[in-house]
Parts: structure tokens; sequence; C-alpha cells
């Protein structure tokens, strides 16, 4: 900022308002703000007395290497605004932030936050193509993937902390993760258990955020294919079949034919075999269409995740299936649901 009215304050600015980290250069006269009310100053000392703004700020000639003729903007070797080596985050200069400044260099002081990060609530979500696993026939297991928002913060992220407990149980199995990774999956997650994650980011600076989590535990349930919570319209049959959930499931070769369930949560997961001889279903969520599901594969794969949504919310949902009668091979079976509430 050059000499003459360089900061001027009309009314009163909202409370978010900052003016701070500013080079004025006044070595050539002039005054440097004026403030409704207050008047005018060429003073750094009285413009932050009367607003507060400015208490990093610097009152000095940045030492241009030629601005006057050739309109070189580069610091010069001795201007006050040259903050060489690292920065307070430890981050290496030529600047500091997003994006260069004024010159080579970071120009105005660098103040060091004293806030720590703020981390951001994990979330659970199925993953498509994983495999419920059993215990005998009862649906036991599943892995799903865990991710969470980047935190934020003024500095730089350098890891985070993941921990999980069971059933309200103490919080543990903690691990470290590179700020890089933001998702991870968890394996053999108990579908008969509830689950909480919290997650911390570290900053450079070594400060650690508060946890962050959800408000609830995240509960899991699994329906099955018999489940009175699920209605059916056209042909349908149950066929017991060892490698189902609770050994068996239903089946149906007519197009149209369709299997709905409505829920409360904030995500659902769709189990179906697939195999060489199984064909395609559409699929709906609160009746507009979400996808279509080919559930043909080169070998058998019994309870697997074919279709998953997941909401930020939870809420009351109905999803549904029906039979699209793929040529040749017109064959569909539903092994149940898993909700995520």
């Amino acid at each position: 900022m050059a000499a003459g009215k360089i900061i001027g304050i009309e009314s009163a600015l909202p409370a978010s308002v900052v003016i701070d980290h500013n080079l004025m250069d006044n070595t050539s006269g002039g005054y440097i703000a004026s403030v409704t009310g207050r008047g005018s100053t060429n003073s750094l000392a009285t413009f932050t007395s009367w607003t507060g703004f400015q208490r990093a700020g610097l009152d000095a000639d940045p030492r241009f290497v030629n601005a006057a003729s050739s309109r070189n903007y580069r610091l010069a070797a001795g201007s006050p605004a040259i903050d060489r080596g690292a920065d307070v985050f430890g981050s290496a200069l030529p600047y500091a932030g997003s994006a260069p400044d004024l010159g080579r260099f970071e120009t105005g002081a660098v103040v060091a936050s004293t806030e720590p990060p703020i981390a951001s609530a994990p979330v659970l979500a199925a993953i498509d193509l994983t495999t419920v696993g059993v215990s005998g026939t009862t649906p036991r297991r599943l892995a799903m993937r865990l991710s969470w928002a980047a935190a934020r913060t003024s500095g730089t992220i350098t890891r985070y902390e993941i921990q999980h407990r069971a059933n309200g149980g103490a919080w543990g199995g903690a691990r470290d993760v590179p700020a890089s990774t933001r998702s991870m999956v968890m394996f053999g997650v108990d579908l008969t258990a509830t689950h909480g994650y919290r997650v911390r980011a570290r900053d450079g600076a070594g400060r650690w955020s508060a946890w962050a989590r959800r408000a609830t535990d995240q509960a899991l349930r699994t329906v099955g294919d018999r489940s009175a919570s699920v209605t059916y319209g056209g042909a349908w049959r149950r066929v017991a079949v060892a490698s189902a959930t609770n050994g068996v499931r239903t089946t149906s070769r007519q197009s149209g034919a369709t299997a709905r369930l409505t829920f409360s949560g904030r995500g659902i997961a769709l189990v179906m075999p697939r195999s060489t001889i199984r064909g395609k279903v559409a699929v709906y969520l609160d009746g507009a269409l979400a996808g279509t599901v080919d559930t043909r594969a080169g070998s058998v794969q019994p309870r697997r995740v074919v279709f998953h949504k997941t909401w930020t919310r939870a809420g009351t949902h109905t999803i549904k299936i029906r039979v699209l009668g793929t040529s040749g091979r017109p064959t569909v079976s539903l092994d149940g649901f898993v909700v995520l509430r």
C-alpha cells in the first residue's frame, strides 16, 4: 500500500471483517488512514488504538529494486518485508500461503495462528462388491469405508489420528493416517454392534484439534429377504442355499417383478448373489431410478454388495428393485439389505 489515504473506514464494519497483516509505505507523506468519527492519522499505532486493526501490520518502505523507472517491484535486499528461510509454520519460502505476495519473498509480518485445526466427523459407508461375512449363515461382518473431510487450519495439516469404539465402550485402536489420506477401509466391521469413529488432526506447529465424531454412534442392521419389512410384487420363490445369508434367498425370473423395503437410516446396501446365469435389476430410491445393476459375474459370488447409497442425514427412505428380464439370463436373487442408521 503506497502513500496517501491507504485505509478509509467510512462506516461501521461487520464483526467478521479484519484488517491486518498489511505493509503500508508512508515514507513520502500523506496519511495512512481515516476513520469516520475519529479523523485521519499517519500513525499506525494511532490507527490500531482506534480500531484494533493492524496489530501485525507494518509501516515501512518496502524497498523495491526499481519501482519508479522500470516498474521492478521485486523486493530489494534489506527490505523489511523479506522473510527468508522458513515461515512460522515450517513451510519453506520464497512465500507462505497459497500464493506469493509481492516480490520474491513473503511480504509483511507473518504471525502464527494460535488456533488449533478443526477436524470433521468421519462417516461410514458400504463398498460395492464386498462380501457379507457370515457365522454359519448369520450375517456378521462387512468391509466398509470410513471417510472424512479435510481439517480446517491456517497452517498445514501433517497427519490424522482415527479411533474406534464398539457398543459404547472405550475408545481405542488408534491409527495414524498421513495428511494426504482422508479415507480408509475398515475390514470386518461387526454388523451386530454399534460403532463410533472419531478423528483429530495435527498441524505443522504440533497442535492437535479436538476429536470430531458424529453425535451418535453408527448402528448397523441387516434385513433378510424373508423379513416382513420386504414386500414383493410379481412371481418370486424362496430357495434354500447354504451360501446365502440365513440359508435362503428369494429368486425371480419374471420381468417387472419387484421387491421393496422402507427403512430409517442414512445409508443402505443391497446384497445379492452374482454368477454367470444372473441378470439385471433396476434400483429405485424414493421413487426415482438410481441405477441399473448387472449381477452377472464370471464366477459364483454369494452375498455381494451390488449397490449402496449414503445420505448426509438419517431419514426415512424406500429402496425398490425391479427385475429387468435380461435376455438369456433373466434370473435374479435377493439376499437382503444392510441399513446404516
